[in-house]
C-alpha cells in the first residue's frame, strides 16, 4: 500500500464513512494510519490534520493536532 493513499485530497465537509483525522508529520501517527488502511482499505477515509481548513475545524472537537481522530457521519 502506498501512502499517498493516507494523503490524497477528499472533501471532508459531508462524510459518507468513517473518517480518521491524523497528523501526517508524526511518524507514528502516519505509521498508525498506514496500519488502519491495511485493515480496512476504503471502509475509512484518511485524513491528514494538517490538509483540514480552520473553517472545517470543530471548535467542540479539541486535540486534532495531538491525537488520532476517528468520526462517523451523523
Amino acid at each position: 500500500m502506498n501512502k499517498s493513499k493516507l494523503t490524497k485530497p477528499e472533501s471532508i465537509e459531508t462524510p459518507q464513512k468513517p473518517m480518521l483525522i491524523f497528523d501526517n508529520e508524526c511518524g507514528f501517527c502516519s505509521g498508525m494510519a498506514l496500519k488502519w488502511y491495511e485493515k480496512t482499505g476504503e471502509q475509512i477515509r484518511f485524513v491528514p490534520f494538517n490538509e483540514i481548513s480552520e473553517n472545517l475545524r470543530d471548535p467542540a472537537i479539541e486535540g486534532f493536532e495531538n491525537e488520532m481522530k476517528l468520526l462517523y457521519p451523523d
